[in-house]
């Protein structure tokens, strides 16, 4: 039922990536389920990584040969998320002590962001030409709201706390566009689409667990093992 849905889509002019980028959004966000409730990998939140997640994967895409190119994404994603942060911490800190509204605020940011892109883009142009049709604005558009993401963190947790957050959310994110971009995932989530209602129960059943995380038991593992001796040194004796 699911296959002969996108192969109509298909068909009536829908490209195969639109298809396979909507296919991927429920796994990616079974993916982020897992890493924060079972392995115990944190991050801003699953909003902020699947962002990330997908901006580095649209600007992998080349919709003139309809491929991925794994490090042009790299290094578009690489440095707009980079000028992206550089610009949310120069905003706050130009705007910290000024009386104005937050959401105003937040514009200022937004504007200093896409000016900071823009030239940046420029320059890239200049030295390494870009043909007109493989960059996308959308993506582009997509890092700079990860401005206010930035800003509403170090606000509230300072900014050793947003730093590794950013760190831990940005190796969770490659970690996906790794695998997003593999021709062979593509193809199979393609000819497999069912794969995201398996991903549906996964992060159902994820939202069920009420155990350790991994790394928790990699932290506290010697704790546990020398509780349960203890227990069996006490039930000897008794």
């Amino acid at each position: 039922m699911i296959q002969s849905l996108i192969t109509t889509l298909l068909q009536n002019g829908l490209s195969e990536h639109t298809i396979v980028t909507l296919l991927y959004l429920p796994i990616a966000a079974a993916m982020v389920a897992v890493a924060r409730y079972i392995i115990g990998w944190k991050s801003f939140s699953m909003y902020a990584t699947l962002l990330v997640t997908f901006v580095f994967y649209e600007l992998s895409y080349n919709p003139i040969t309809d491929s991925i190119n794994l490090v042009s994404g790299l290094q578009m994603g690489g440095i707009l998320l980079m000028l992206s942060i550089l610009s949310a911490f120069l905003s706050h800190t130009l705007l910290n002590e000024i009386r104005m509204h937050y959401l105003s605020k937040l514009g200022v940011a937004f504007t200093t962001a896409s000016i900071f892109i823009g030239l940046v883009m420029y320059l890239l142009v200049l030295i390494f030409p870009i043909a007109s049709g493989t960059l996308n604005t959308i993506p582009v558009i997509m890092i700079i709201f990860m401005v206010d993401i930035i800003i509403r963190n170090y606000v509230r947790k300072g900014f050793r706390k947003t730093m590794i957050l950013t760190a831990y959310s940005l190796v969770l994110a490659l970690g996906m566009y790794f695998v997003f971009a593999q021709e062979a995932v593509r193809g199979f989530v393609l000819a497999h689409p069912e794969s995201v209602f398996y991903a549906l129960i996964i992060t159902i059943l994820t939202g069920k667990w009420l155990g350790l995380r991994l790394i928790e038991y990699l932290r506290f593992g010697d704790l546990l093992v020398g509780k349960n001796e203890n227990a069996k040194l006490v039930e000897e004796e008794g």
